[in-house]
């Protein structure tokens, strides 16, 4: 049962009349009940004229007060002061409470048809079974047009442009004690003018809690504004444990703000399983006050998952502000936030998840972060894990870790076809992962294109800038027919240095076959952190350019890169299962060797004496060495990126 605490103050226009001027304001209910009080007595020399009582009327959600009953627009809300128009000694000046009636919907075929706002809320009654609405679960809903509940919420910069006070505020369909189980099939159609207020409370979106099997399906929620504390999405706030969600060509367009967010879902508890198909969030997505984890889709995810992305992205901007602190819970990632262990809040004892699978889908939009920020996923903690044909384009910035694709990596993982074309920048960074813990990990076909940038936060920890991956620890790394093209730097006091081209140090498991690094990169790459050289077999067929020398770097042109000598010899490659046939090269078009499996057009082999290292020069315990035997680093290159089509959201 809704009640309104009404705080109703009005402001009496001054008159020539004297002060003896007295008249009389009356609260007509209008239908409702609950006022202690419905008549007041006010003098012009006082603006005294308030009820703080319960108001209440079944089936209807209290929304302010009006001179005209049943007015549809114009209103006054509790504790606004108003303008009363002339009156004399001894008036009665009536306002009428103004209601915003609640109906149910009617079924059609089985399924409630969803026609206007007052139906929406109808169907969230009947969740609930609010205001004797006969309670219903495993519930069919679809909408037969497009529903407006409030209008103009927004303004062009997705800020909050209309007045607050005079918002209906949305109560999501379900709850943590009457979950929503059932479908909502948009049929093309949008939901807009949502609005929900209240930093205290959680689990807020379209669908607040949902159990058993929740499926959206064509649907979009647009020009809508939600602030909450945690779980706060567009379309699902939270799921209880075992239960399945899928949205399928659905999108978003709205501000979210809350501690823990997510563009589409919010929390996923233990043991569910989520679907993201054809789907995407624009807009804003940030924090209220703390932050703990922001993701472009889905905000974090609990162990024992099963999680699916496909054919979708997120185009909004997300952020976190710097608190003057830093801690390691706060993590934004462009499609999750953080999957897998999560601050304690998740089932006891349990870290991964059992299978997370991103396939055809992207981050589009700047994400900055007062922690970790990952392209495409926060912290991931999974017994499988697949990035396939996926992307980062967007802009990163983080104050500790930041990964091109994802920011700490522990479990097991295959990367292919997937690439980060954004500019990176934090404490510890790298192209395609910064931290890998415990893995078995197989990059493959993939590339860095975006420019890294590892800076000093003033003594907390030197900063590590590399290509491909950041630090590996207990785990076994393969990294094949890739290549990085970024410039890769350090920013270390007053100084900027060269970071590393493919990784910063040597680690046992890690090898690096087939592929090539250009950029402005540091000429020893691994070799700066290993003076006793331990894993000679660390790379293998692995490429370097440069443009200048110094007395431990030979020069070395770049016209291998451009005459097709370098992707000959990576297109010929064969070893330990790695085809080199996924390389091909234009000559005079491509400025690069590229994967496209095309082979090398207009090479001319007799114009080079160039051979494939097959081992370390001679004299070196070892080394990474381009085709002539030589170290070398490189220059900033232009590149044709290949990229796949990611349609919108069928309506």
């Amino acid at each position: 049962m809704n009640k309104v605490w009404i705080l109703l103050f009005a402001l009496v226009a001054m008159v020539n009349a004297a002060d003896s001027l007295s008249f009389v304001i009356h609260a007509d209910q209008n239908g409702g009940t609950g006022l202690k009080y419905e008549y007041k007595n006010c003098t012009a020399t006082k603006c005294i004229l308030f009820w703080q009582d319960s108001i209440k009327r079944e089936g209807y959600i209290f929304q302010g007060w009006t001179l005209q009953k049943d007015a549809l627009d114009t209103f006054y809300v509790a504790g606004s002061r108003i303008e009363l128009p002339s009156v004399a000694d001894g008036d009665t000046i009536t306002f009428y409470a103004k209601w915003f009636e609640v109906k149910k919907p009617k079924k059609v075929n089985g399924c409630y048809q969803i026609a206007n706002a007052n139906e929406l809320y109808g169907l969230a009654y009947t969740v609930t079974g609010q205001d004797s609405f006969e309670k219903e679960s495993n519930i069919c809903a679809e909408l037969i047009a497009d529903i407006v509940v409030n209008k103009k919420v927004l303004d062009s910069k997705d800020s909050l442009a209309a007045d607050a006070k005079r918002l209906l505020q949305w109560l999501p369909i379900g709850n943590s004690y009457h979950h929503f189980s059932g479908r909502i099939n948009g049929k093309g159609h949008t939901i807009s003018g949502l609005y929900f207020n209240n930093s205290q409370q959680g689990v807020i979106a379209l669908v607040g809690y949902a159990k058993d099997s929740v499926i959206i399906d064509s649907l979009g929620v647009v020009d809508s504004y939600f602030v909450g504390e945690n779980s706060i999405a567009g379309f699902v706030g939270g799921t209880s444990t075992h239960t399945k969600v899928a949205i399928n060509n659905s999108y978003v367009h709205m501000t979210i703000k809350g501690n823990m967010a997510g563009g589409l879902v919010g929390m996923v508890w233990d043991s569910s399983s989520v679907s993201v198909s054809r789907s995407h969030y624009s807009g804003l997505l940030t924090h209220y006050n703390k932050v703990y984890e922001l993701g472009g889709l889905i905000e974090c995810v609990g162990p024992k998952s099963v999680i699916k992305i496909n054919d979708s992205y997120n185009e909004g901007y997300v952020y976190t502000s710097y608190h003057g602190f830093l801690s390691d819970s706060v993590i934004v990632g462009g499609l999750i936030g953080s999957v897998g262990v999560l601050s304690g809040i998740f089932t006891p004892n349990e870290k991964y998840i059992d299978t997370l699978i991103i396939e055809n889908s992207c981050n589009k939009a700047p994400l900055e972060s007062s922690g970790e920020v990952g392209g495409l996923v926060g912290r991931l903690s999974s017994k499988y894990s697949v990035i396939r044909n996926s992307y980062n384009t967007g802009k990163l910035n983080g104050l500790t870790s930041v990964g091109g694709l994802v920011t700490r990596l522990s479990g097991t993982m295959d990367v292919s076809g997937s690439h980060n074309n954004g500019a990176l920048r934090g404490e510890k960074v790298a192209g395609l992962i910064a931290h890998i813990d415990n893995s078995d990990l197989n990059i493959s076909t993939s590339y860095n294109a975006g420019n890294v940038v590892a800076f000093d936060r003033g003594g907390y920890e030197s900063p590590h800038a590399s290509g491909f991956i950041g630090f590996p620890s207990t785990s076994e790394v393969n990294i094949v027919n890739s290549y990085n093209l970024g410039t890769v730097q350090e920013e270390y006091k007053e100084g900027t240095y060269k970071g590393a081209g493919l990784i910063k140090t040597q680690a046992e498991g890690v090898f690096i076959k087939n592929s090539y690094t250009v950029g402005n990169v540091m000429n020893y790459d691994a070799l700066q952190y290993c003076p006793n050289c331990e894993y000679p077999d660390m790379f293998e067929n692995v490429f370097y350019e440069t443009l200048t020398a110094d007395d431990s770097v030979v020069a070395h042109a770049p016209e291998d890169f451009t005459n097709g000598t370098i992707a000959y010899l990576l297109n010929s490659f064969r070893g330990d299962g790695v085809n080199g046939q996924v390389w091909g090269q234009k000559i005079g078009t491509d400025p690069y060797p590229v994967l496209n499996g095309a082979g090398v057009e207009g090479y001319n082999p007799g114009k080079t004496a160039i051979r494939a290292m097959k081992g370390p020069a001679k004299k070196a315990k070892f080394g990474i060495y381009d085709v002539k035997g030589r170290f070398i680093p490189n220059m900033n290159p232009r590149h044709r990126f290949q990229k796949f089509l990611l349609l919108p959201p069928r309506r």
